[in-house]
């Protein structure tokens, strides 16, 4: 099973011009990412797969210097390219990078290639994004081809054959999908990728502080900000996944499908008066049809319903929530009082 990563590279881009090309720390930002990467052991071949256009023979020179093959595609149907790369190496398993994340670490490329090596036959995607806990440039998506064509074959939207993967993951209903979240905890708020200049001005700072050298992890560059913090606000506030959601028709939704809150909910009424207890929770107060009616687990601000489908939860269980779902002080105090018990004759202090 020949296992390929493609890294998706291109010159232009709207918020930071030929970021592919910064230097960092003396080499492109594009370097950094395929070298790291290549450093990964459950990788077979690493791909850089960018454009046609005149502009992006740039970055196969940059490639090929460091040994690494190239497939030159589309420019706007990102999937196209990335399938006809996986199909013109032969790749049996495709792990989707970018190549604009410098710091990505090996280890963590190689946890998620490992999780869905361990079940092939059990599971279509496995990534680090649903919901993401690791930096904002440590993603990290893995499929088999079978899987890439099929997605190849069915995404019609433009902003799906932009992003590659989003009709998976607005479509969970199709696939088998698993996450794998960070062991360190959750990290999603910090930005490791580059997209705006505040990005270039954080990796230089880490790469500095770090004294130059390439062999570290995410560990090593948690530690530098923990010791650090004024590092970490460099890009601080900024939008995860900020180039997805500009592509987006302001009108353009996920097709949601709520067949499970239904089922559940025709059973519910026939037991319960007004099938819930509490009227703010009831489907009334929503769009029938549209809306979810139950939820199944959340996770900071963002929920998921019994469908698989993710919402940004504003109602917060009507206020209480204002940490989140899921908060690690929260949860750490609920157990530490669950093991000494929770309903008590008397005043407990």
């Amino acid at each position: 099973m020949k296992t390929i990563a493609i890294v998706q590279a291109r010159i232009g881009s709207s918020r930071l011009p030929a970021k592919m090309l910064r230097p960092l720390r003396g080499a492109p930002v594009l370097a950094w990412t395929l070298g790291r990467v290549s450093r990964a052991r459950r990788v077979d071949q690493v791909i850089l797969a960018t454009t046609t256009l005149p502009e992006d023979a740039a970055l196969i020179d940059i490639a090929a210097r460091l040994g690494i093959q190239s497939f030159a595609g589309s420019a706007e149907d990102v999937l196209d390219r990335i399938y006809r790369a996986a199909k013109e190496y032969d790749a049996d398993v495709v792990v989707r990078l970018t190549g604009d994340c410098p710091l990505h670490d090996p280890e963590v490329v190689d946890r998620i290639v490992g999780t869905f090596l361990e079940a092939p036959d059990n599971v279509d995607y496995v990534s680090n994004v649903m919901p993401p806990t690791y930096p904002d440039g440590l993603d990290v998506e893995v499929m088999p081809i079978t899987v890439l064509e099929r997605v190849w074959r069915e995404a019609t939207d433009a902003a799906d054959r932009e992003h590659v993967t989003t009709y998976i993951r607005t479509h969970p209903q199709l696939f088998r999908i698993r996450n794998v979240e960070c062991e360190e905890g959750d990290f999603s708020h910090l930005r490791w990728t580059l997209d705006v200049p505040e990005d270039m001005e954080f990796l230089e700072a880490v790469v500095r502080a770090l004294g130059g050298r390439a062999d570290f992890g995410i560990r090593d560059v948690l530690a530098l900000l923990r010791n650090n913090p004024s590092i970490a606000g460099l890009n601080a506030g900024i939008a995860r996944n900020t180039g997805w959601m500009a592509s987006l028709p302001i009108s353009r939704a996920p097709k949601l499908t709520i067949t499970r809150s239904n089922e559940l909910w025709e059973r519910r009424r026939n037991l319960i008066p007004a099938g819930t207890q509490t009227l703010s929770k009831g489907p009334t107060q929503y769009v029938d049809g549209v809306a979810p009616k139950y939820l199944a687990r959340g996770k900071g601000s963002h929920v998921w319903d019994v469908d698989g489908n993710e919402f940004i939860d504003y109602p917060m269980a009507l206020g209480p929530i204002t940490l989140g779902h899921c908060h690690p002080v929260t949860q750490d105090a609920i157990r530490k009082q669950l093991e000494i018990g929770i309903t008590f004759s008397l005043m407990h202090p």
